[in-house]
């Protein structure tokens, strides 16, 4: 049997990681674990300077929203069934998702896929990419059928 202590489910916000987040809550409610939801703000974010006390500000707001948004759905989509940690972190999402992983002990990550295709992948890079081959846990990719896609 798996032991599953803290499962971590990164999310941006979109359809893909809606349905990553359920399965997280699924499995974490199966297993006993802990869930970890993180929204990882880019380092750059548009029209945001990251200089000086009025940046400092717009920063706390923004960190704010996106808590507030954090707990939102994690109430709308896994309710009252378990707890939720809610995390965010500012900087590369790969990254902070690698690094939140190492230091919080994850055991397993579930998060969402758009499902590029190789090539694009292979142009673009891929958050998803980058957490799979580099986590220090299994990792769990939902690629979902969003309205709207192919």
């Amino acid at each position: 049997m798996m032991n599953l202590g803290k499962i971590l489910v990164p999310t941006d916000f979109s359809g893909y990681s809606d349905q990553a987040l359920l399965w997280g809550a699924s499995l974490a409610e199966r297993y006993g674990a802990q869930m970890l939801l993180l929204h990882v703000i880019p380092q750059a974010v548009e029209g945001v300077s990251m200089h000086g006390s009025e940046g400092e500000q717009r920063i706390m707001d923004l960190e704010a929203k996106v808590e507030e948004q954090l707990h939102e759905i994690a109430l709308e989509d896994v309710g009252e069934r378990l707890p939720v940690d809610v995390k965010i972190a500012m900087g590369k999402p790969a990254e902070e998702i690698l690094r939140l992983a190492r230091e919080e002990g994850a055991d397993l990550i579930v998060m969402g896929t758009h499902g590029h295709s190789e090539l694009r992948q292979l142009l673009l890079g891929s958050t998803a990419e980058t957490v799979f081959h580099h986590a220090p846990c299994p990792v769990f990719m939902v690629r979902a059928a969003v309205e709207g896609t192919p």
